[in-house]
């Protein structure tokens, strides 16, 4: 069996150095299955924020939260302007979805 890999960026400040550490998640961990809404955002219930590699997209954001016990729905956030490097919300209810530009989101079924 094939296993990919999500890479996920942590950042820390250690006194007043930050330090940046690289965690590797087995993309495939769970079954969970997942329903994809773009130009939704989720609000609420984060469980964990971790900011992504910006060369990470949704799909990235959804295999770390089936890669999390008790994950239910994610939102993944974009890189723009006022958001440096994209940014996966990993939620533990399926908060109420509203649209906007900047996020997709996703619910397990």
């Amino acid at each position: 069996m094939q296993r990919m890999y999500l890479s996920v960026f942590v950042f820390l400040l250690l006194g007043a150095v930050p330090v940046v550490l690289m965690v590797a998640v087995p993309q495939a961990l769970s079954k969970a299955s997942f329903t994809r809404e773009a130009n939704t955002d989720r609000s609420g219930n984060d469980m964990k924020v971790v900011t992504l590699a910006p060369d990470q997209d949704a799909a990235a954001c959804e295999a770390l939260c089936a890669a999390t016990q008790g994950c239910v729905a994610y939102t993944y956030v974009k890189q723009s302007k006022t958001v440096p490097q994209p940014v996966c919300r990993i939620k533990d209810a399926k908060p109420f979805g509203h649209q906007s530009s900047c996020c997709t989101s996703g619910a397990a079924k």
